[in-house]
């Protein structure tokens, strides 16, 4: 995939960027028993590399995060992904979501900031796993996709870098087909990597 002069804009500036290769799915999960349902929701966010950002993006300092993991300070170093609400299928194209009131996530590569968590449990559509959350990795802010607007202005995710327990029998979904705005796709599915959470940014 390369789709050039897509617009993007959120709280750190407007820019255009070319979307690039699948990079991620990510899928809704129970994180320590909080959402029993989360493994069932329809809908999942699948993360496209970017390149060709223009204007460059310029270093924003000591940002706050929180969430349950705690609070820290990071500095908000450049973007890297774009999170586009999803349906997913490993038999065969899923029927678009239909719904627009998801958002958009335009996640930034963030440096600093000491986390780590050990033994959370996760629980999604493939089973459960118990994780060891270790660094932050990425901010991910609610983003306006060509004028398209953002629903939840509010809604954040941090997400952290992963270790499964050698504890968890985990084995890869395998071929994971999606559908979203830009069309439907395939590809490989592998281990967890990443685990984000619900945040306030600056609270």
């Amino acid at each position: 995939m390369n789709i050039s002069g897509v617009s993007l804009a959120d709280q750190f500036g407007t820019r255009t960027v070319t979307v690039d290769e699948v990079k991620r799915i990510c899928n809704p999960a129970n994180v320590n028993n909080e959402d029993p349902s989360a493994p069932n929701d329809p809908e999942h966010l699948v993360a496209y590399d970017l390149s060709n950002i223009n204007p460059p993006f310029q270093t924003v300092p000591n940002q706050v995060v929180s969430n349950e993991f705690g609070t820290i300070t990071v500095d908000v170093v450049m973007p890297q992904l774009l999170l586009l609400p999803s349906a997913k299928s490993l038999s065969g194209p899923p029927p678009p979501l239909g719904d627009d009131s998801f958002d958009h996530f335009l996640c930034y590569q963030t440096r600093g900031g000491q986390t780590q968590v050990n033994n959370v449990q996760v629980d999604d559509e493939f089973g459960t796993i118990i994780v060891d959350v270790k660094q932050p990795l990425r901010l991910c802010v609610p983003v306006d996709k060509n004028g398209e607007g953002i629903p939840d202005p509010t809604a954040y995710l941090m997400c952290y870098q992963v270790r499964i327990d050698s504890s968890s029998a985990f084995t890869p979904a395998g071929q994971v087909i999606v559908n979203n705005q830009f069309g439907p796709d395939g590809f490989q599915s592998y281990r967890t990597t990443e685990l984000c959470i619900p945040s306030l940014l600056n609270p």
